[in-house]
């Protein structure tokens, strides 16, 4: 069941790159990768029936089709009108998914048990504050000692984004990204050029994600009354360092 809970109009860089070509960019991330992140988390945080989970940003339900075999009460929340549409016809409406802004999350206080981030979705943002409003939203809808996971890319790597082409052909579309980490904002983008076979372009945007140092992502945590629980590199349990595919921080909910 879908539920629109943002009817405000936006035109941020993920409204245009979380729509129908996502799917295609974003085509390696698949099935048997989010059920094996899914198997990661439910065990790490000792996830049972009983409890009640939100999935932030859940695009269209990689990984709440599996959270939802163990944990019953699961909630999914994005802010894309044609992933929540695809999540909602693989789903069959066995889920309640709702599109929202993770800066205002509509729920009430003490509601999840545990708050899930998957795939880098923080960060989004320009400004600092929406940033960390997002993390403030998530400890609002906490209950106490509730619990927080959040896999970021590794900042140690990206900061060292210069300039990165690469070109794909994928079902019949080309697909050229550019990355690159801007000193001077703290953000490593990406420019998103697809092409059809005829070489004629069908779009072009840029994403933008704030690069924070684990560092400083435990700080922000533990100065919105998080205590940090555990770090990983990746979802084999491997300790994070600077060659580590992923950075992945387990915080809790202080009462």
């Amino acid at each position: 069941m879908l539920y629109n809970m943002d009817k405000k109009q936006n035109t941020d860089w993920y409204i245009q790159a979380f729509d129908k070509w996502y799917p295609i960019v974003y085509q390696q991330r698949n099935e048997q990768e989010a059920k094996e992140q899914v198997n990661f988390v439910l065990s790490e945080l000792d996830l049972s029936p009983h409890h009640k989970v939100l999935d932030l940003c859940c695009g269209y339900g990689r990984h709440i089709q599996y959270i939802k075999e163990k944990i019953p009460t699961t909630i999914g929340i994005d802010i894309s009108t044609y992933l929540l549409r695809k999540a909602q016809e693989s789903l069959k409406n066995t889920v309640i998914i709702v599109r929202g802004d993770i800066r205002c999350l509509p729920f009430k206080h003490n509601t999840f048990d545990a708050v899930l981030s998957f795939f880098t979705s923080f960060g989004y943002f320009a400004n600092e504050k929406d940033n960390i409003k997002q993390i403030k939203n998530v400890y609002n809808v906490l209950k106490g000692n509730g619990l927080f996971f959040l896999d970021y890319l590794n900042p140690e790597q990206a900061i060292n984004i210069k300039m990165n082409r690469t070109k794909r052909i994928i079902n019949n579309y080309t697909v050229i990204e550019t990355r690159w980490y801007d000193d001077k904002t703290k953000i490593l983008k990406k420019k998103v050029e697809i092409f059809s076979d005829e070489n004629t372009i069908m779009t072009t945007y840029v994403e933008h994600v704030r690069i924070y140092m684990c560092s400083e992502l435990e700080t922000m945590l533990k100065q919105n009354n998080f205590a940090i629980m555990k770090t990983f590199g990746d979802y084999k349990k491997n300790k994070y360092t600077e060659l580590s595919p992923r950075l992945i921080i387990v915080s809790k909910k202080n009462e």
